[in-house]
């Protein structure tokens, strides 16, 4: 019998081809859940130090009014109802994500083309890559603007492949409140659609993604140019505290030591116009349920998850037609909740072989220091955060 090394020497090399939108399709089709677009833009922006961001919801008729320099046209043909009715069924042409962190490097723009070329800084999220290729799940074509330059995506003649075409801004982008220029993510939708989702669960999902986040402090939400949602974080400054004598530092299989304890109160503020509360009305069951009245109801479902006091929002009284309502839509609604924090810093220190399978995996090395977080609500409620 042939040896295998013999007939390799006399063999030829042929690369192997890859239908790169069919992968794209079956990566994201194993990585759902609600609102994941924004889930892992958001990430994005915390993991560049990011502390605004913004998310714009905009129908045709409103891009063909900004490319005709009248944007808020439609304010002008009555009331602000006119630019909120049908809301729930009216088809978007685009949405657009930005923020306000470090603007693209060279390497970001190259990592930005590379598939599964995750981040390869340890104390970041982002591990496997695929984060930004949630944008094809809505969209053949996202569009990213940086500082001065654009690179924009397309499958070549419609086909399988995928293609990239970067170049120079002809002026420089907006600056957000902070002053930072935006770093902005286009995504015209593949087929037009409505809102995704009921604007308090997206706030709701905001409120829960902002406590968590390390840099971002302000999301705000709008629908052809009017702001609807506006999350923002406070924090205030950290305690150090005493490692309590009774405490064992070190895990069992000795990976991690903790060696400091402090303390921190956070504010997240909600400012939701009245009408996110009316676009919460269902009617699928036969009659209508309002949403969430207070703060403490949206984010209600946050904290309470896994305790065993958690009960369902309870319907209140059926509203009447917003769109006769003498209420402005547009009228904002502030509340707000203070969240006690305790955090840990943790050394870890792990074997080289599960530092090898960890570093195959992920693409880069395991940190080294980590922070393992309690989020206290409540006399009866803690909560486990762990951050990396």
């Amino acid at each position: 019998m042939t040896d295998k090394n013999a007939l390799w020497q006399k063999g030829h090399d042929q690369e192997v081809q890859v239908n790169q939108r069919a992968l794209i399709d079956k990566v994201l089709a194993r990585y759902s859940g609600e609102f994941t677009v924004f889930r892992e833009l958001l990430q994005n922006s915390d993991d560049a130090d990011a502390t605004n961001a913004e998310i714009h919801f905009n129908t045709q008729a409103y891009k063909d009014r900004v490319k005709s320099g009248t944007p808020k046209q439609h304010l002008k043909e009555g009331s602000s109802n006119y630019a909120l009715q049908n809301l729930k069924t009216r088809p978007l042409a685009q949405w657009i994500f930005r923020n306000d962190g470090m603007p693209f490097r060279d390497q970001d723009w190259d990592r930005l083309k590379k598939i599964a070329k995750g981040n390869p800084d340890e104390k970041k999220i982002g591990a496997f890559g695929v984060g930004f290729y949630s944008l094809f799940s809505i969209t053949d074509e996202p569009f990213v603007k940086s500082e001065k330059q654009w690179m924009g995506f397309y499958w070549k003649n419609k086909g399988d492949q995928l293609f990239t075409r970067r170049g120079e801004l002809a002026s420089p982008p907006e600056l957000s409140p902070s002053g930072k220029p935006w770093t902005s993510f286009e995504m015209p939708l593949r087929q037009p659609s409505p809102l995704p989702g009921l604007l308090i669960d997206l706030a709701r999902f905001l409120a829960t993604s902002v406590t968590f986040m390390v840099n971002l402090r302000d999301v705000s939400v709008f629908v052809d140019g009017l702001r609807l949602i506006q999350i923002q974080k406070d924090i205030g400054p950290i305690n150090p505290l005493s490692l309590p004598n009774d405490l064992n530092p070190t895990s069992t299989l000795n990976t991690m030591v903790v060696k400091t304890l402090n303390s921190q109160e956070i504010s997240i503020s909600a400012h939701l116009s009245r009408y996110v509360y009316y676009h919460s009305i269902e009617k699928s069951t036969g009659r209508s349920k309002r949403g969430p009245t207070s703060f403490k109801d949206l984010l209600s479902p946050v904290f309470t998850q896994f305790a065993s006091t958690s009960r369902p929002l309870t319907p209140t009284e059926e509203p009447q037609d917003w769109t006769n309502d003498e209420a402005d839509p547009l009228e904002v609604l502030h509340s707000s909740v203070n969240l006690h924090i305790y955090s840990a810093g943790v050394d870890v220190t792990l074997e080289e072989n599960m530092i090898s399978e960890l570093e195959r995996a992920t693409k880069k090395k395991p940190p080294s220091t980590c922070s393992y977080s309690l989020i206290y609500v409540s006399l009866i409620s803690f909560y486990v955060l762990i951050t990396i």
